[in-house]
């Protein structure tokens, strides 16, 4: 658990040097009038804008570390907040936004073709195959008794069929 802090501790230091010319535009809308005031009693005295901006990121980087230790001021600020609170402990409602986009539908489909799909359109499939395969060995069965003079008819009628249906009578 330590490594992933360390990285996101590195990153944030790295993207303060990279935004420090950029601070002074953000440090308004971040803090409090009576924190700029503070920081304006600083400059007063000679402290530089680094220094202050720098001071600025460690106090916010201590309320940070702070806040979840203190369990009185988490149970303040979670009634104060309690909006933002119930959206951020239930994880932005990802879980039910998805569960209802995807999963539901994807359950319903499987229910539709669980109980219409399958049942009458494959098994009415292979139930009629089986019965015409079953109409067609009847009557194939009825013409194959075993005896050479229905073997013989049977050739005879079908090279005729053959005959008279390529010239045309």
């Amino acid at each position: 658990m330590l490594l992933p802090v360390l990285i996101l501790a590195s990153l944030s230091l790295v993207s303060g040097i990279l935004l420090l010319n950029h601070l002074p535009h953000l440090v308004p809308t971040i803090f409090s009038s009576e924190t700029l005031k503070a920081f304006d009693e600083l400059s007063k005295v000679g402290v530089s804008d680094n220094f202050k901006h720098s001071l600025a990121a460690v106090l916010a980087f201590a309320f940070g570390v702070a806040i979840p230790f203190l369990d009185g001021l988490r149970s303040d600020l979670r009634k104060i907040f309690k909006g933002l609170y119930q959206i951020v402990s239930n994880k932005f409602y990802i879980d039910q936004l998805l569960d209802n986009i995807i999963v539901k539908p994807i359950y319903a489909i499987g229910a539709f073709i669980n109980k219409i799909f399958d049942p009458v359109i494959i098994e009415g499939t292979i139930r009629g195959c089986l019965v015409i395969s079953e109409y067609c060995a009847s009557l194939a069965r009825g013409l194959v008794q075993g005896e050479l003079r229905g073997y013989v008819a049977m050739l005879v009628g079908s090279l005729l069929f053959v005959i008279f249906f390529y010239m045309g009578l």
